[in-house]
């Protein structure tokens, strides 16, 4: 019995709420513009981020023609996977005009530059030795293991 249809569903919801996330954090951006000026590294950042859920997003539907069924602990490293691009947007922009009150440069120096963490510690799983192949195995995209 496949079970992908539940495994996409909650995928999708993440996803869904990383992009709502990331987008409403460039709408923030938008309108305090003319009270901080705009960084062009965060926003550089948010396209990449952007481009990288619209990518998984797609990955996801695709993963029924590699497999129909999942175990719980690869449903869960899926989770950890889409949570941690949720993370990313939530920590790249502001979500409020408050927190930009000096800048967007100086929002991302303080909490933005640990966007990335997240995302290292999930998509980069070519440093430990059963990452990389058991990633490989369940997803159907090479975007995320670029080789050295």
């Amino acid at each position: 019995m496949s079970n992908f249809p539940i495994v996409a569903t909650v995928l999708s919801m993440i996803l869904g709420l990383s992009v709502t996330r990331l987008l409403l954090g460039v709408l923030t951006v938008f309108r305090i513009r003319r009270v901080a000026k705009p960084d062009w590294v965060a926003l550089v950042w948010a396209v990449m981020l952007f481009t990288m859920q619209l990518q998984f997003w797609w990955a996801v539907n695709a993963l029924s023609v590699v497999k129909q069924s999942f175990s719980f602990l690869e449903f869960l490293m899926l989770v950890m996977l889409t949570l941690s691009l949720f993370v990313t947007a939530a920590l790249l922009l502001p979500s409020r005009s408050e927190d930009e009150q000096n800048g967007l440069r100086v929002y991302f120096e303080q909490d933005g530059r640990y966007a990335d963490f997240p995302r290292n510690l999930t998509m980069r799983p070519r440093k430990r030795k059963w990452g990389r192949r058991y990633f490989q195995t369940i997803t159907p995209s090479p975007f995320f293991f670029a080789t050295k």
